[in-house]
């Protein structure tokens, strides 16, 4: 496979690494020299120029490659650099890095596929403080379905379904008990040795 990397810093240069180590074919992007200078190692093509720029990626051979990694540290040009590449070379996988959580339904539905760094930070550490096991997020009609495996906590030891969906802003769809999947009524009373199995909008869900 032929990836396009758009940004050199270090998600860039550990995700080319990365795929170089699995065989894959990459090429970079970057318009900062010195960034460049330091992926001397790296045994891959590298190109200095603004990602925007039609003769840039041309010269990336932007019509042959794959898929294409938008990961520089600046939002907007990931964002404008993955728009460019996915509405004139119609490529399918584009994925964009950004910051803010709440830009990422605008740029799904312009068929960008997006990884949110503030999310998975959120993520990571809310799963080591044993809170969310599990999290994913996946697109029906271009908006995003969040899914949760939660743990509860002794705060929600008494309190229905109803209560829980009401305070958070999700949907319940499921008590997770031991090995044991069970589908409950709303008014069923949660106990802090469950996990429930909830779903939300993300751009919606309200604070925890």
């Amino acid at each position: 496979m032929e990836v396009l990397l758009i940004g050199a810093g270090k998600v860039g240069a550990n995700l080319a690494e990365e795929l170089i180590d699995a065989g894959e074919d990459v090429i970079i992007i970057e318009q900062n020299p010195e960034i460049l200078q330091n992926l001397d190692h790296l045994d891959c093509t590298k190109i200095e120029g603004m990602p925007i720029d039609i003769d840039v990626l041309e010269s990336a051979g932007i019509r042959s490659v794959d898929a294409v990694a938008c990961v520089s540290d600046n939002e907007n040009m990931n964002v404008m650099a993955g728009q460019l590449i996915k509405n004139i070379y119609d490529k399918e996988k584009v994925i964009v890095k950004i910051e803010n959580p709440a830009n990422e339904s605008m740029y799904q539905a312009m068929g960008l596929q997006t990884v949110c760094t503030t999310s998975m930070i959120i993520g990571a550490v809310l799963q080591n403080l044993d809170y969310v096991i599990s999290s994913d997020i996946t697109s029906v009609l271009g908006h995003p379905i969040k899914y949760d495996l939660r743990q509860l906590t002794e705060a929600w030891e008494g309190v229905t379904v109803n209560t829980l969906e009401h305070e958070l802003g999700v949907h319940l769809l499921a008590v997770v008990k031991g090995n044991k999947i069970a589908l409950v009524g709303r008014d069923y009373t949660l106990s802090a040795n469950e996990s429930v199995i909830v779903v939300s909008l993300p751009e919606v869900e309200k604070a925890d």
